[in-house]
């Protein structure tokens, strides 16, 4: 069994995770980590953060470390593998669909048609 881990976060990181929790268009796994990183300098154990949160206590651990590790940073995702998007097509080719007129219901009615997506 891994001996407890415990941080301590100043009045000003706490503020800054607290925020970073609540606020709108921050990613779901961002918040969760500054959360688990609030209970744990509240004297919370690993195993109890990740019961109440639902993940794993190896989770929760590796967020103590990228914490302590690299800070606020550490909180977000690293940039994954793949290429880019626009690097698909090439340059040339972003350029000319970019440039192409779109011709569809707004110009007849005044008014886009909704996308229709499947979940």
């Amino acid at each position: 069994m891994p001996a407890p881990r415990f941080i301590s976060l100043n009045k000003e990181e706490d503020s800054t995770l607290y925020e970073l929790s609540v606020a709108n268009g921050v990613p779901r796994r961002t918040k969760l980590r500054a959360v688990a990183l609030r209970l744990n300098a509240n004297g919370w154990a690993v195993p109890r953060i990740a019961a109440y949160l639902q993940q794993s206590q190896q989770t929760v651990r590796q967020t103590l470390q990228r914490w302590q590790n690299r800070g606020l940073a550490g909180l977000w995702e690293a940039p994954g593998r793949g290429k880019p998007i626009i690097d698909i097509f090439g340059r040339e080719d972003v350029a000319e669909i970019a440039s192409v007129p779109i011709k569809s219901e707004v110009v007849a009615t005044g008014f886009a048609k909704a996308p229709q997506y499947r979940w």
